[in-house]
């Protein structure tokens, strides 16, 4: 069972939300609160497996909330659900430790996918959001990175969620190894999070929006 906490200041958008997930025989929803402050707390106290936040609420922002998360070594996981679609701000909620990121447009189905994804280690950002971000992030990056074939297989499972030891497994080497290309990757992309790798593994094809 994939426990989840909820937070946004919409009542009628949170009703239909709680409505929507309760038909989900596999999620439980452990809490519901309606600003960020109260959703920090919550989750400390509750240690949900998913949150699902909005991003404007009162007192407290949901990429504040998740930022402080972050710094406290949370293993509750982030998924952004929110009008807001502007890179920067897209950027900045990745950057703050959040494993998703969908639009209220987006479908329940997507929302349900992006739940049960990250649960299971992987990183979901809605098709839209992931191919702008694409183009933002191409305008930032040094385009001359170059990894090693072997990196680049690395990083794809990473991207797909899997752990150092099951990437040892399928491609029969040690976990060490694994543990010093892992390095090497992030060295070479100056980055330590998850979202950064997912965004240079669409550019360079290794993954597609579908899978990532």
């Amino acid at each position: 069972m994939i426990r989840v906490l909820l937070a946004d200041d919409h009542k009628i958008f949170l009703q239909g939300l709680i409505s929507l997930l309760q038909s989900a025989e596999d999620l439980e929803i452990v809490g519901t609160v309606a600003d960020g402050s109260t959703a920090l707390q919550m989750i400390l106290q509750m240690k949900p497996d998913i949150a699902v936040l909005d991003i404007s609420m009162p007192e407290m922002d949901g990429i504040h909330v998740a930022q402080h998360l972050r710094d406290k070594k949370s293993a509750t996981q982030i998924i952004f659900l929110t009008y807001h679609k502007e890179n920067l701000v897209v950027s900045r909620a990745l950057k703050a430790g959040a494993k998703g990121f969908l639009l209220k447009e987006n479908t329940f189905e997507e929302l349900l996918r992006a739940i049960r994804k990250v649960k299971q280690g992987g990183t979901f950002i809605c098709p839209s959001i992931a191919s702008e971000l694409i183009n933002y992030q191409l305008s930032k990056d040094n385009v001359s990175i170059k990894l090693t074939k072997r990196q680049e297989e690395i990083l794809r499972w990473i991207t797909l969620g899997k752990s150092n030891k099951e990437i040892a497994m399928m491609l029969h080497i040690s976990i060490k190894t694994v543990e010093t290309h892992r390095s090497r990757i992030l060295g070479k992309l100056k980055t330590n999070h998850v979202a950064d790798l997912v965004r240079y593994a669409l550019r360079i094809g290794l993954i597609d929006l579908h899978s990532a």
